[in-house]
């Protein structure tokens, strides 16, 4: 039997056509790169934070979106069966408290001029930072392709109650 690989195609609405468009034009100029950056105080189960983050985007089809104009009269959301989403974590303990916070803000730069392989899904990353025991910073860098800003703390809530399920069995 072949595994189904493409869940569904969709047109670009106006907004993301012209968005993709900007994009494509200055592919590093991080117009279009979100970023949302939290502060986590506690113990962070990184299992379970990275098991929640795959639960929103095997629940969610947008997450698993990626984009193709090439050969193409117009633009098309290709939405993926599946998507592997990556917990990228990175330990910053040694680094001094002041040098902490200038290489974040280089960091969330580059975050932004990298962007994306729009072909590709997930169009979204994950990055987080031990800064000192029990003390984080989360990054979730995404392409404004996929979400609006009505939409993100929805998906952030969901997050938190798969979190809480998921640390507390």
């Amino acid at each position: 039997m072949v595994q189904k690989k493409i869940q569904d195609i969709y047109p670009l609405s106006p907004m993301q056509q012209g968005m993709l468009f900007h994009s494509l034009l200055e592919p590093n100029s991080g117009a279009y790169i979100n970023q949302t950056v939290y502060e986590l105080h506690g113990k962070v189960d990184l299992a379970a934070f990275g098991k929640s983050w795959q639960q929103l985007v095997d629940r969610h089809s947008i997450l698993r979106t990626a984009f193709v104009w090439d050969n193409l009269a117009e633009p098309l959301q290709v939405v993926g069966t599946a998507a592997k989403i990556s917990l990228i974590e990175h330990n910053w303990q040694e680094i001094p408290l002041l040098e902490q916070q200038e290489k974040l803000t280089v960091f969330l730069q580059e975050l932004r001029t990298t962007g994306f392989n729009l072909n590709k899904a997930p169009l979204t990353r994950l990055d987080l930072i031990k800064m000192r025991s029990q003390v984080y910073q989360f990054i979730w860098t995404y392409h404004h392709l996929l979400l609006d800003g009505w939409s993100v703390p929805l998906l952030i809530r969901e997050l938190l109650g798969y979190y809480q399920s998921f640390t507390q069995d």
